[in-house]
């Protein structure tokens, strides 16, 4: 008599992109609030994120259970090219090298001003293999149920979707994921919380979004992320907006300022994956506040302005200092220009960004934690609220002030 071998079901498997998750049975397995409503599970007040996915599962408990299926289930563990990179630390580009970036959250609020970040997003995404968290913020579960929020999310999704693949280096490459989440809570705590739960490592939003009483102000909740969130993140200013990008691209010039400190410097690694993928053109700069001499005088101390001739040695000095910062990147080939110029250091960010049509401004922030975690560094400060130019920033923490 033969044996039917039974079918085996595997209870861990890896997507494409790199993430592990969990083929539990309907009745347990978390739902969207779309398949909840059509199944009648749902429970809105056990959970306070709404996902169009199940969550992810450690990469150890993976590994283990993918062994012991291929031992005694004969079930071969799926190690695609990203899971071998996932393995080793990192996953992989469409290019194949190691990349920074693994998921990318997106918060809209509704409007179009949000929105104005989308083809950012999807280039980004794109050209660094990203996947792509679109999320909104709402009061209440009840309004995370609503279904015209529903429909809206998972419309932006899927033309987000289309456009992503467009940037996608190589044809045939696996398709960058875009999926959507529902948080309930302060928009801002919602969001940082989420960053730190599901370890994104990239936020991309608009600084203005629609103001009123049944959506966010996202101005305000862009300025406290920017601020707060341990993952960079890049701020697209809705005023002025380019409205070009998806047809010229997103980052052709990146504007790179330094101050000659171990904390500037943290934004190199994230400038040479950018202009690693965009070809893009990278401009080093130094502003040097002036200097002055303190002469004592009949009447006092007077603060004299150093001379041209005096000031010589510090620009020389600024000078040789991006010349050796930037030299990893003129090994790349990408055109690489330097900049030291005199003035208060934001302000000449902001006009020098301006001047040579920039379009990205990436540089660190000295970050706070704790009660001051809504802190951020003077110079980043004015060129969040006074620039004009796409940012992208990083910030490094900092202990709290005495």
């Amino acid at each position: 008599m033969g044996h039917t071998p039974k079918r085996a079901i595997p209870l861990w498997s890896l997507h494409p992109q790199g993430e592990y998750h969990d083929h539990l049975t309907p009745d347990l397995a978390p739902q969207s609030p779309i398949s909840a409503e059509r199944s009648g599970f749902f429970d809105p007040t056990h959970s306070k994120r709404f996902s169009w996915e199940t969550p992810p599962i450690p990469r150890e408990r993976f590994l283990w259970h993918s062994l012991l299926q291929s031992l005694f289930l004969g079930i071969p563990p799926p190690l695609p090219r990203a899971a071998i990179a996932a393995t080793m630390g990192a996953k992989a580009t469409p290019e194949g090298g190691p990349m920074m970036y693994h998921k990318m959250l997106v918060p809209l609020d509704g409007s179009e001003l949000a929105e104005f970040a989308l083809p950012y997003a999807e280039e980004l995404a794109g050209k660094l293999g990203t996947e792509i968290i679109l999320a909104e913020a709402v009061n209440s579960p009840k309004e995370a149920l609503d279904t015209a929020l529903q429909v809206y999310l998972r419309g932006v999704a899927d033309a987000t979707s289309g456009n992503v693949m467009k940037h996608v280096p190589e044809p045939g490459a696996p398709e960058i994921r875009v999926r959507t989440e529902i948080l309930v809570g302060d928009p801002a705590e919602a969001i940082l919380n989420y960053v730190e739960e599901r370890g994104i490592d990239l936020i991309v939003m608009a600084t203005h979004g629609r103001t009123g009483i049944r959506r966010w102000a996202l101005g305000s909740v862009a300025t406290k992320i920017a601020t707060a969130a341990d993952c960079p993140v890049v701020l697209i200013r809705a005023k002025g907006a380019r409205e070009d990008v998806r047809e010229k691209g997103a980052i052709r010039r990146i504007l790179v300022p330094l101050d000659g400190t171990a904390a500037s410097e943290k934004i190199l690694p994230h400038a040479q994956e950018l202009v690693t993928h965009f070809k893009a053109e990278v401009t080093f700069f130094q502003a040097i506040q002036p200097l002055y001499n303190a002469v004592a005088t009949t009447d006092g101390i007077v603060y004299v302005p150093y001379t041209p001739e005096e000031m010589k040695s510090f620009v020389t000095s600024a000078e040789n200092y991006l010349t050796r910062v930037s030299a990893p990147f003129r090994e790349l080939g990408v055109p690489v220009q330097q900049k030291v110029t005199l003035g208060d250091p934001a302000e000449a960010i902001i006009r020098f960004a301006d001047e040579i049509g920039a379009d990205l401004v990436a540089m660190a922030t000295h970050g706070r934690t704790g009660v001051y975690r809504w802190m951020i560094g003077s110079v980043a400060d004015k060129v969040l609220h006074a620039g004009n130019t796409p940012l992208f920033m990083v910030r490094t923490k900092a202990e709290a002030p005495a």
